[in-house]
C-alpha cells in the first residue's frame, strides 16, 4: 500500500475535525448568548424588585392593598436560574440565590402570610444582597 491510499482517509479525518470543531464554537457561542439574555432579564427583574424594596424602606411599611404596581417578581428567576447555575463561576449563582431568597421572604410578608412579620426582616441586608446580585451579573450580561 502506498501513502497515497491514505490521503481520502486523511482528508476525511481532517474534515470531520473541522466540522466538530466548528459545531464546538457555534455551541459555544449559544450557550453565551442565552447565558448573557439570562443574565439581562434577571438584572431587569432585580432592578424592579429593588425598586419595591427602596419603597419600603422610604414609606417604613408593606404596601398595601392601594399599592398593587408594586409586586416582587421572580418569573425571571424562576425561569433563568437554571442558566445561571452552569456557568463556572459560583458567585453570580451564590448571590442572585441569596438575594431571590430574602425577596421571597418579604413577599410572604407582603401576603401577609401568617409567621412572616416585617418586624424579622433587615432591609438593609435586603437591599445589600440585591445590590450585590446584581454586581455579580453584570458582568454576565455583557
Amino acid at each position: 500500500m502506498a501513502v497515497s491510499d491514505f490521503l481520502p482517509l486523511a482528508g476525511v479525518i481532517v474534515g470531520a475535525g473541522c466540522t466538530g470543531g466548528v459545531q464546538a464554537w457555534h455551541e459555544a457561542r449559544r450557550e453565551r448568548r442565552e447565558l448573557r439574555a439570562s443574565a439581562r432579564l434577571l438584572l431587569e427583574e432585580l432592578a424592579t424588585n429593588n425598586a419595591v424594596v427602596q419603597w419600603i424602606v422610604e414609606k417604613q411599611a408593606l404596601p398595601t392593598k392601594d399599592d398593587d404596581h408594586l409586586i416582587l417578581r421572580r418569573d425571571m428567576w424562576e425561569t433563568h436560574k437554571q442558566a445561571l447555575a452552569g456557568i463556572p463561576d459560583l458567585e453570580p449563582w451564590g448571590r442572585a440565590s441569596a438575594a431571590y431568597f430574602e425577596l421571597r421572604h418579604l413577599e410572604l410578608a407582603m401576603n401577609k402570610t401568617p409567621g412572616h412579620p416585617m418586624g424579622d426582616i433587615d432591609m438593609s441586608d435586603l437591599q445589600r444582597k440585591v445590590a450585590h446580585a446584581m454586581n455579580a451579573l453584570r458582568p454576565q450580561a455583557d
